[in-house]
C-alpha cells in the first residue's frame, strides 16, 4: 500500500469539533496530525476509525512536505 495524507473537510456546524489531517495507508489509520502540531505516528495502525459522515480531501506533495516541515498546514 501506499501512504495517504488525508485533510479533514467535515462541516461539523455549530460543533466546536476541530478537524485535522489523517495518514493511512490503505484502510488503516497510521497517524495524524493534530491542527496547530507536529505529526504523530501510531506505533501499531489502527483498524478501525470512523470516516462515515466525513469528509476528507488528499494532499498534494508539496502540501505533505510541508507538513512534515512544519506541522498542520491550516
Amino acid at each position: 500500500m501506499s501512504i495517504t495524507y488525508l485533510e479533514e473537510t467535515t462541516d461539523w456546524g455549530s460543533y466546536k469539533i476541530q478537524n485535522h489531517i489523517y495518514i493511512t495507508d490503505g484502510e488503516l489509520l497510521v497517524g495524524y496530525v493534530p491542527k496547530g502540531g507536529k505529526e504523530i505516528r501510531f506505533t501499531k495502525p489502527k483498524q478501525q476509525w470512523a470516516v462515515d459522515r466525513r469528509t476528507f480531501r488528499p494532499l498534494t506533495k508539496a502540501e505533505i512536505e510541508r507538513v512534515k516541515k512544519h506541522g498542520n498546514i491550516s
